[in-house]
């Protein structure tokens, strides 16, 4: 169920075909829990191969959720080209627009990392581009070499918090998604 969500959010709210990328990457997506209380990666779609768990499993880091683009180049020993999904396992029992929130900061950034901001539906405009600044203002900037949330992936996230609002009835206005999106990752509530 998560893994089609991720599919359809992917398109509604970016207009980016999940599938065919995977298809023509000739990679796969794979998908863990994080398990902060046992300090460990599970599965999460029932596909994810035991040598991957294995080799992610020797360095645990906590997070909410994340994305790591081309796990294979990233990670020595995984040798399955491919991506991976990761959520919380706190955050599976999250109300549905929360979930999908959390989906798009991380479709984000597969977007930024895959180069592909030129193939969504994305509009960077000057909404965008102010809506983006605001945000990273109020983010973790002292992290941002972990965190990765450049004000190129703040402004990214605020051009898919509008396709969001237009395209899903769960979010009624773009402050809903990103405060949402962001919610472990800025300093408050983005107001404007």
């Amino acid at each position: 169920m998560l893994k089609e969500r991720i599919f359809e959010l992917s398109k509604e709210v970016f207009g980016f075909d999940f599938p065919k990328y995977l298809e023509v990457t000739n990679k796969s997506l794979f998908a863990v829990k994080i398990n902060r209380k046992a300090k460990c990666y599970e599965e999460l779609f029932g596909e994810t191969p035991a040598s991957i768990l294995n080799v992610i499993n020797r360095s645990f880091f906590e997070a909410q959720a994340g994305y790591s683009y081309d796990l294979h180049n990233a990670l020595p020993g995984v040798d399955i080209p491919s991506d991976l999904f990761l959520l919380c396992d706190e955050r599976l029992d999250d109300k549905t627009h929360k979930i999908d929130a959390l989906i798009i900061h991380e479709l984000c950034h597969l977007i930024i990392d895959s180069n592909n901001v030129q193939n969504t539906t994305l509009e960077i405009d000057d909404s965008a581009n102010y809506l983006g600044k605001k945000m990273w203002d109020n983010t973790d900037i002292e992290n941002e070499a972990i965190s990765r949330h450049t004000i190129e992936f703040c402004t990214v996230l605020a051009a898919a918090s509008l396709n969001a609002m237009k395209y899903l009835s769960t979010f009624d206005s773009k402050l809903k998604v990103i405060n949402q999106a962001m919610r472990f990752d800025m300093k408050g509530r983005l107001r404007i």
